[in-house]
């Protein structure tokens, strides 16, 4: 069983940024996902955590895409 690592409130800055500008750009969802996945697996790296494929890979990401775009739009 994997490990869970909590999410850091700069992570959480950075999900929230990804939601709220994603449809104000001209990246699509999935290039906003992708584009947070991979920043967040490198500031994983720069600060010393060892990582898998599964840590904050694209479909965690999109899980905590839909659930933090529904509580941005009041859902």
């Amino acid at each position: 069983m994997a490990i869970r690592i909590p999410w850091t409130k700069y992570e959480v800055a950075l999900l929230i940024d990804a939601c709220v500008t994603f449809g104000s750009t001209q990246s699509t969802r999935t290039e906003a996902i992708k584009e947070l996945s991979k920043t967040l697996r490198k500031l994983a790296i720069k600060n010393n955590i060892e990582i898998d494929d599964i840590y904050r890979n694209e479909n965690g990401i999109t899980m905590q895409f839909n659930i933090m775009q529904s509580l941005l739009c009041n859902k």
